[in-house]
């Protein structure tokens, strides 16, 4: 209870345009924070949620209550995709024409 307390106390304070989290249960407090005063109008809050590379045939516990709340899912693994289709794959950090252009070989 604590958490969530303080989490609406900086939520308040940095309005956040985007909120960036992935797997772990602990961003449950700062999403619901965001969730509701994105509601109220006082922040534009985003929230897009990036679920663990480690994630392959299912969802985390997180990815699962976030889900249908979140702006933007995204997994790594197209498996995933099939199942959850408002989802977005990301297969690689690095983009592979930039990375082509900086290769000096």
């Amino acid at each position: 209870m604590h958490a969530m307390m303080y989490c609406f106390r900086v939520v308040y304070e940095v309005k956040p345009d985007l909120l960036l989290v992935n797997g772990p249960g602990t961003c449950i407090p700062i999403v619901a924070a965001t969730l509701v005063f994105k509601c109220l109008g006082f922040c534009r809050g985003d929230i897009v949620f990036v679920e663990s590379f480690c994630r392959v045939k299912s969802l985390s516990l997180t990815g699962i209550l976030l889900y249908p709340v979140v702006d933007r899912f995204f997994v790594c693994w197209k498996e995933l995709k099939q199942k959850y289709p408002f989802c977005d794959v990301i297969t690689t950090f690095i983009d592979d024409e930039n990375d082509d252009a900086n290769n000096d070989d």
